[in-house]
């Protein structure tokens, strides 16, 4: 496999030190937290079992404690489906409806944890890169200061500075001088006093072009097989080769960057649609956590792929032209779809009648290239305005994950297409 330049990493040699200087009373919160290991062991099978125990065992206690503190704060499992959040990590620390931190999972049996993961990191076992990378990834692109990796018997407590990540030694859920909790509680503290990661925050940076908003794609390519494009597990191998045959050339000064935001345009089938910025234009993006993503996420993307190269006609004209797709870069297992920005959603009660005829044309366009939609919901139809006046410019149809192209000697697709358009007349309230 090959691994992304980043992070650095170094010891957070004062983390434990600033953990006993917490004024946390005793009497306040449980300060022994141990795991009964034959319980534990053959009951936790899988990340997902490991992450539900520490919710109920761990973060269940410490949310009640942070209420006592009046810091309303919450732990949630899974990212997919929280608001302003890109990837999908195992679990997310909220305060203030904002998240502050994010958390990895592994069990205790895929992560061997050492005593020193930042020491250990450079070492030959790759087994630690890769978890190491993952949280770091989170953190960075949701522009976080703090994380956290853990196998449910081991802590490990994070903090970004641009690219540099410093790691405590562990911290192990037997330890009663620093227990899991008050180090947790710590954790938590210092996200909800300054969650962000400053872009130049640490001296240690050595200045190498690298922005910390910024970001660059390894392009698909159009002539390239779009199955070995999506394929992490191919396009790894793909790269193993190209670098043993390459040496490493410099960046061009004419690369395009991609800068993410966690603003969020919409939501489709598959996860949250983001503002970004590529090459200086606003762009809607989809971004896909292919570490957490199964074989029917890769089918669904290579079939949306061969939708747009079917309908490269009508993009930018009733679909939202797709700019590009490919890997960041920096961390290489994020899959990035940009679209144009195409105009916004809104509910079809609000429609005016200009815009219902428009919103029909559009679908009646995909159906004449044997395109059946089969998601017409009013978050699929997007009004872009004209700039100049408060009147609708055209509207465009998106989210093809579900739509399927129809054989052309197809006898059922003329009622198909029928059914469908007369969906949509209904959704739409719309009569002649």
């Amino acid at each position: 496999m090959k691994y992304c330049k980043c992070p650095k990493v170094v010891l957070w040699d004062t983390f434990q030190e600033d953990v006993k200087n917490v004024p946390i009373h005793k009497n306040d919160i449980t300060v022994e937290y141990l795991i009964k290991a034959p319980e534990l062991r053959p009951a936790v099978t899988s990340e997902a079992a490991v992450t539900v125990a520490i919710i109920d065992n761990v973060f269940k206690s410490l949310t009640l404690f942070l209420r006592k503190q009046e810091l309303y704060g919450s732990f949630e499992i899974g990212g997919s489906n929280a608001p302003g959040i890109i990837g999908e990590p195992d679990f997310i620390f909220f305060h203030d409806e904002t998240a502050k931190l994010v958390g990895e999972v592994k069990t205790i049996w895929s992560f061997q944890a050492p005593e020193n993961l930042a020491v250990a990191y450079y070492g030959d076992d790759n087994t630690l890169k890769l978890p190491v990378q993952q949280i770091f990834g989170y953190m960075r692109i949701n522009h976080l200061k703090y994380g956290i990796l853990t196998n449910y018997e081991n802590f490990y407590f994070m903090k970004r500075e641009k690219n540099l990540l410093h790691i405590s030694t562990v911290i192990k859920s037997s330890d009663v001088d620093i227990s899991v909790y008050h180090a947790l509680y710590y954790i938590v503290y210092l996200s909800i006093k300054n969650h962000k990661c400053s872009p130049n925050t640490s001296k240690n940076d050595e200045d190498d072009g690298d922005d910390d908003d910024d970001d660059e794609l390894e392009e698909d390519k159009e002539n390239d097989d779009d199955d070995d494009n999506i394929d992490y597990s191919k396009r790894r191998k793909k790269q193993q080769q190209s670098l043993n045959r390459k040496k490493t050339k410099q960046k061009s000064s004419k690369s395009k960057k991609l800068k993410l935001t966690n603003e969020v345009l919409g939501y489709g089938r598959n996860g949250y649609v983001y503002k970004s910025f590529y090459d200086n234009k606003i762009c809607a993006t989809k971004i896909y956590d292919i570490t957490k993503k199964n074989k029917e996420m890769i089918k669904r993307l290579k079939h949306e792929n061969q939708l747009y190269i079917h309908l490269k006609s009508l993009q930018g004209i009733i679909i939202p032209n797709r700019i590009t797709s490919g890997y960041l870069k920096t961390l290489n297992w994020f899959y990035i779809i940009c679209y144009e920005f195409s105009g916004k959603s809104k509910e079809f009660d609000k429609y005016t009648y200009d815009e219902k005829q428009m919103a029909l044309h559009a679908l009646r366009q995909l159906h004449l290239n044997n395109v059946l939609h089969n998601d017409l919901r009013w978050e699929n139809f997007l009004v872009n305005y004209d700039d100049n006046n408060d009147k609708h410019n055209h509207i465009m149809l998106c989210d093809l994950e579900d739509a399927v192209i129809l054989n052309e000697n197809d006898m059922r697709k003329k009622n198909l297409f029928q059914k469908e358009e007369n969906k949509l007349k209904k959704l739409l309230s719309y009569t002649k």
